[in-house]
């Protein structure tokens, strides 16, 4: 028998024994959480504003001679106390001052936890959702590989929290119910009320859902049980806030009253003055459904002063346009009027479609209680287009969310296969101990799975690229693309172009003949904008009936005939299963990409100038010109 073949029973019977090496391996190597950062833990869930402070003692020298590893624990309080009072600066300041030193010291769970800090100054700081995505897996993948469940355990909680902050409610229960499992595994009580809590506020906001409602109820009971009041003052006053939520929208107002009274004693034993901010805004929800709107003024004045002294602008807005109803109700329509005008800078800075909503429906309801129908008229009709541009968004941020899904499944199996190495490194030390012969075989079966590995990861790779249906770029290879030409544009200084297309009335081809026949459009549309473009010009599906064309070389003057030779194109062009005479017609938007600036702001010019050739009655060219 040649030495490299080996029978499937013997390669079978190598895989058992490896397997099992495996799995007695990874369990006596999972890392456990280092005492350092149980001393934190139990700082920041009793008063995270002290925690806070002890730090910049450190970090500023005021205490004396601290050495490194001090300085490292300083900065770990400061960015774990700044991220849980959403003071994004000063969990900034402590990743700045700690990762290097961490990675310098290769303490992996400082760098673990200096991760999920990163992603979550990434997306305080504007960062785009899909790119915090990627943060987050990377740093599951870096913690399981290196054991280390109690962080992974934190980033998923972490990971949840920002799903849940931008509304995907689904995802961010999934990774949060995934969170609480390896905290219970590590039996870490603080941390599983805290996701027990977080799971509390996003089932309280399926408020027309009895079963979501109960739900969100049992999960802060049972978080309230695990939490020492004593000890975890700052984490009890979050879950009575989080319980009195859930009993303000399940319309229970004395629980409701109960919970938020024990909130504010905690938040006021630790001095927390942006928590009683978001106690009083909560507190004048319970009176406003109270019929008590005396009451919510004096509260909603109380949280406006917190917010204002913590610069906490989403929650200043809100609360002010909150304000606003409340004053209307009351029939002090002048200072309701100097309430909506004193919103409107925040309004206009937020550039909010979802706060829009909310501001145009404010100023409604006052100019009716005005009888001013002229106004009413605009703010109905700013209403109208605010709900527009949400559903626009919202219909956006689900193709999105479908992009991302995949990059998520790729990502896992990336990380199990970064599991499966880990694990097969382990095992592989352990046999070579046992005979010559085995290591040599197992060094063969593990060169066979690397090698399947990484025909894994160039598959994923493909798949990760294209558009299923169209097979063209999908929205991530294009925006890659536009920004790699945008890089060259700025070394070479040629011109170059950015267009978004959009399909027109695409859901009346879907009702009328038929999602398939809508696939055959999309796929018709595709392969004969690709027939018809330039050569170096690259057309990829933007998410829905959109999609992105980039021009390197071309200038402004260049787009109306590129915009005559895809319409004639598609002029000419049946598309199966639609009657002969029915033929597709597209809308552009397009414009040149400037000096110094970055793609996403070439691409918000270019989707105003969809919009606008939409407006203009579609099936024509929009471009947009920088001032």
């Amino acid at each position: 028998m040649p030495s490299h073949t080996f029978s499937r029973e013997f390669v079978r019977y190598i895989l058992c024994i490896l397997l099992l090496g495996l799995t007695t391996a990874g369990s006596a190597l999972a890392a456990s959480k280092p005492a350092a950062l149980e001393h934190i833990d139990a700082a920041i869930w009793d008063d995270p504003q002290r925690a806070l402070h002890d730090a910049a003692e450190v970090l500023d020298r005021k205490v004396p001679r601290p050495d490194d590893a001090a300085l490292l624990a300083a900065a770990l309080k400061m960015a774990m106390a700044g991220e849980t009072l959403e003071q994004t600066d000063a969990a900034k300041r402590g990743l700045d001052l700690g990762m290097s030193l961490a990675q310098s010291l290769h303490d992996d769970a400082a760098v673990c936890v200096f991760r999920g800090t990163e992603a979550y100054v990434a997306r305080q700081t504007g960062e785009r959702q899909e790119a915090t995505v990627r943060r987050y897996a990377e740093a599951i993948a870096f913690a399981t590989a290196a054991g280390m469940d109690w962080c992974v355990a934190r980033l998923q909680l972490q990971q949840g929290r920002m799903y849940s902050f931008n509304h995907r409610g689904a995802e961010a229960s999934k990774a949060m119910i995934e969170a609480q499992r390896l905290f219970e595994v590590q039996n870490d009580r603080a941390w599983m009320a805290s996701t027990l809590s977080d799971l509390c506020w996003i089932y309280h906001r399926e408020e027309d859902n009895p079963v979501s409602l109960q739900r969100a109820i049992d999960n802060c009971e049972a978080a309230l049980a695990m939490v020492d009041p004593e000890h975890q003052r700052y984490l009890a006053a979050t879950v009575h806030h989080n319980l009195a939520g859930a009993y303000l929208v399940s319309h229970v107002l004395q629980r409701a009253r109960e919970h938020v009274e024990r909130a504010y004693e905690f938040a006021n034993a630790i001095g927390d003055g942006a928590g009683m901010g978001y106690i009083s805004r909560l507190h004048a929800g319970i009176e406003i459904e109270a019929k008590k709107p005396e009451r919510a003024l004096a509260l909603l004045d109380r949280s406006q002063t917190a917010f204002r002294r913590y610069a906490l602008q989403g929650m200043l807005l809100e609360v002010s346009l909150l304000k606003v109803q409340v004053l209307t109700t009351l029939r002090r329509h002048v200072e309701a009027q100097q309430e909506l005008d004193a919103t409107e800078p925040m309004r206009r800075k937020a550039d909010s479609a979802s706060t829009d909503v909310d501001y145009h429906r404010s100023a409604l309801g006052l100019f009716r209680a005005l009888g001013d129908h002229e106004k009413a008229l605009r703010a109905s009709m700013a209403l109208d287009a605010a709900h527009q541009r949400l559903a626009r968004e919202n219909n956006r941020k689900a193709a999105n969310e479908l992009q991302e899904r995949f990059e998520v499944q790729r990502k896992d199996a990336e990380n199990r296969l970064l599991r499966e190495q880990q694990r097969s490194a382990d095992s592989q030390r352990w046999l070579l101990l046992v005979s010559l012969v085995l290591s040599v075989t197992l060094l063969g079966v593990a060169a066979a799975y690397l090698l399947q590995q990484q025909r894994l990861r160039r598959h994923f790779a493909r798949l990760a690229s294209r558009d299923d249906l169209t097979g063209m770029p999908n929205r991530r290879s294009i925006l890659e693309t536009a920004r790699q030409v945008n890089s060259d544009r700025r070394r070479s200084h040629e011109a170059a172009c950015i267009a978004i297309l959009d399909i027109d009335h695409f859901k009346v081809v879907n009702d009328t003949y038929g999602h398939d026949i809508g696939d055959a459009a999309l796929i018709t549309f595709g392969r004969v904008c690709g027939d018809k473009m330039r050569g170096r010009d690259v057309l990829g599906r933007y998410g829905g009936e959109e999609f992105m064309l980039v021009l390197p070389g071309a200038r402004v003057a260049d787009l109306p005939a590129v915009f005559d030779r895809l319409r004639s194109g598609l002029r000419a062009e049946a598309v199966p299963g639609m009657p002969p005479d029915a033929r597709l017609t597209f809308s552009m938007g397009c414009t040149q990409l400037q000096a110094g600036e970055e793609i996403e702001e070439a691409i918000k010019r270019a989707d105003e100038g969809l919009y606008r050739a939409k407006r203009e009655g579609r099936d024509r060219l929009a471009i947009v010109d920088v001032p």
